[in-house]
């Protein structure tokens, strides 16, 4: 029974010690893009969008009259290009690579 009591008390102590704990308060995320930044590159996006994994493509950029939701990136160290379209579902949107054209 004398053994009991200091864990009791020490029980005590950490339950009092713990229940006076506050989490320290976190701020909603902000944009990765303000309005007053530039939009980002096309080859941003692809990097952003995780469709880059290494150092892939040489340069990138927006089909013209695509709403932004194509892009037609130029394959490093190979003449060939990958176009990639932006896709809506109710699972996500996702840039999706939509074809690749090469030169013989």
């Amino acid at each position: 029974m004398k053994h009991i009591y200091p864990l009791l008390i020490l029980v005590i102590l950490l339950v009092n010690g713990c229940s006076n704990y506050t989490v320290p308060t976190l701020s909603a995320p902000t944009a990765k893009y303000s309005a007053t930044d530039l939009k980002p590159t096309a080859l941003q996006v692809l990097k952003d969008a995780g469709v880059m994994i290494k150092d892939d493509y040489q340069s990138a950029e927006f089909i013209p009259n695509s709403d932004e939701k194509m892009i037609v990136a130029k394959v490093r160290d190979i003449p060939c290009k990958m176009i990639f379209r932006y896709i809506t579902t109710s699972n996500g949107n996702y840039w999706m690579p939509n074809q690749i054209a090469c030169s013989p």
